[in-house]
């Protein structure tokens, strides 16, 4: 079934930015697709009675009455909180603005038989990781997969995200634990929308009021009196390398997250780091998406590095593939972060070399990522693949969390790895600087 969601994402998303280019700019293209696919799906759920119409969605949804498709729109969106709520201002000025080509689109939305749906939030979840490919930054669907299994089997009454994006990573864990409350943050209240729109289709209104638009270093949204609140699942791909992310907000942090070490004020890695690890419950688990450079930045970030190592919190590092994120090129890592740990050893997975490629990005295939997580959950060292490290070895080794430090491929010559390591963490500023450079040009 999933896959006849993803083909018809895939048509529905291509066949709607066609129509739309020049008329519209890039980035307002997957705001305008995702809104109307949102309208079309609650016009079939409120026809088949799969959704509250006398007390959460009210009026009439009439999208086959193309040439009043704008009014329509309108009427329903004003008459409607919940849905005001979640609209997108680029839509609203769309429509305001290109009422002809609003009725070209929702002609094409009606050339797809979303009546027959089943899950309305799978497919809008396909189309938001179609979408992905082309107009917006979030965790790829195989990372999120392999995030989910890893996490399976944990006890969990709350997940959350506090750089949450449109939600696909959070949504995609909650899979596995239907029954845990969902708590989430992110600075940008269009994606956050995204989110919520899924949840509006998944007749889970009630939960909106646990997602939360704003920054999460300088504003949590979640606490427990002064202290920020505690979760059994904390899952994040938080953004790599910001520099305006707060720091000298959090100089004074009020919620006492920061004890173990103030972060660079360069990057906002450890910012979310910290805050992630004090957002965990004592019981809990953590998996967070970090770039190399956590693993062996020295400095201040160092310093709360060595603290975390010291604490045993430390679970498993899994290195992926490169060019697996549509943003960066930079390799990311899956740091799992657990708070009961019993034994002092930390597993080191290199999965560097398992991807097959879509286009020009590496992706996890089913069969890679049971291989990834047969080996997390028996935890044990497979010849250049794993290996199980006493924590008294990475503390020998500088506090130096690079998988490929423990994990050998082939032979390699002994090397000078400060310097290594200090010319990779240029070439990674250089990297992220060249993307920024590129994001500004690009708008």
């Amino acid at each position: 079934m999933v896959d006849i969601l993803n083909q018809m994402a895939r048509e529905y998303v291509n066949h709607e930015a066609n129509a739309l280019r020049g008329y519209v700019s890039e980035e307002k293209l997957a705001p305008i697709i995702l809104n109307i696919a949102f309208l079309r799906e609650i016009e079939c759920m409120m026809h088949k009675n799969l959704i509250d119409t006398q007390n959460l969605i009210k009026g009439n949804l009439n999208l086959k009455d193309v040439e009043n498709s704008c009014k329509i729109i309108k009427k329903f969106i004003t008459k409607n909180e919940v849905i005001r709520g979640v609209i997108s201002d680029i839509f609203l000025e769309f429509i305001n603005e290109q009422s002809e080509k609003l009725k070209d689109i929702v002609h094409i939305s009606n050339g797809y038989v979303f009546e027959n749906v089943e899950n309305y939030g799978e497919l809008f979840n396909e189309i938001l990781y179609y979408i992905n490919n082309r107009y917006l930054d979030i965790t790829p669907k195989s990372i999120n997969r392999l995030i989910s299994e890893i996490l399976k089997n944990e006890p969990a009454k709350t997940i959350y995200d506090g750089a949450m994006g449109s939600g696909t990573l959070i949504n995609e864990v909650q899979k596995y634990h239907k029954e845990a409350h969902v708590y989430g943050q992110d600075i940008s209240g269009n994606m956050v929308n995204f989110y919520k729109m899924m949840l509006i289709l998944e007749g889970k209104i009630e939960k909106l009021d646990n997602i939360k638009v704003g920054n999460t270093i300088t504003q949590p949204a979640f606490l427990d009196g002064e202290m920020v609140k505690k979760f059994d699942i904390v899952v994040s791909n938080p953004p790599i390398m910001v520099k305006g992310y707060g720091f000298d907000i959090i100089q004074q942090d009020k919620y006492n997250r920061f004890y173990r070490g103030v972060p660079s004020k360069q990057s906002s890695d450890f910012a979310f780091l910290t805050h992630f690890v004090e957002s965990i419950d004592k019981n809990g688990v953590g998996v967070l998406l970090v770039p190399g450079g956590v693993l062996f930045r020295s400095g201040k970030e160092g310093i709360i590095r060595e603290s975390i190592i010291n604490e045993n919190l430390i679970d498993s590092v899994i290195l992926l593939p490169s060019n697996m994120l549509c943003n960066t090129a930079i390799q990311m890592n899956l740091l799992i972060i657990r708070k009961n740990k019993k034994d002092k050893d930390i597993l080191f997975i290199d999965a560097s070399k398992y991807f097959k490629k879509e286009g020009r990005l590496s992706v996890l295939t089913d069969e890679y990522i049971s291989k990834i997580v047969d080996i997390y959950n028996r935890r044990e060292s497979e010849k250049k693949f794993s290996n199980l490290v006493e924590v008294s070895g990475v503390v020998e080794n500088d506090y130096n969390l690079s998988v490929q430090r423990y994990v050998k491929l082939e032979e390699r010559k002994e090397i000078d790895l400060k310097q290594v390591t200090k010319e990779i963490s240029i070439i990674e500023k250089s990297l992220f600087e060249v993307h920024r450079k590129l994001d500004e040009i690009l708008g």
